[in-house]
C-alpha cells in the first residue's frame, strides 16, 4: 500500500533558507511553507515575504511553496503570489 494514501501529502513549515528547501525536497517532502513563525517580532529574522523569492527560485517548480505569516490585507496576498507562492496560509 502507498503510505502517502494514507498519511496525505507532507508538508515542512518553517523554512526561510533556500537550501533548507532544497534539502526538505531531497528526503520526500512534497511542499514547503515559507515562514519565521513569527520571529520576526520576537528576534528581528527574515520576514516570511523576504525569503520567498530565493526559495521559489530554488525549488524550480518541484513543490508547492506556500507562505505563512505577514498577511494583512488583499494586496499582500496578490504580491505573495506574483513571486511565485502558490497559496498564502492564514489565520
Amino acid at each position: 500500500m502507498d503510505s502517502r494514501a494514507v498519511a496525505g501529502a507532507v508538508y515542512i513549515k518553517g523554512l526561510l533558507d533556500p537550501d533548507d528547501a532544497v534539502r526538505a525536497l531531497s528526503i520526500g517532502c512534497e511542499g514547503l511553507a515559507v515562514s519565521n513563525h513569527g520571529g520576526r517580532q520576537l528576534d528581528h529574522t527574515l520576514a516570511s515575504l523576504e525569503a520567498l523569492p530565493a526559495i521559489v527560485k530554488a525549488v524550480h517548480g518541484r513543490s508547492g511553496v506556500l507562505l505563512d505569516g505577514g498577511i494583512r490585507r488583499g494586496t499582500d496576498v496578490v504580491r505573495a503570489l506574483a513571486l511565485g507562492t502558490r497559496a498564502v496560509l492564514i489565520g
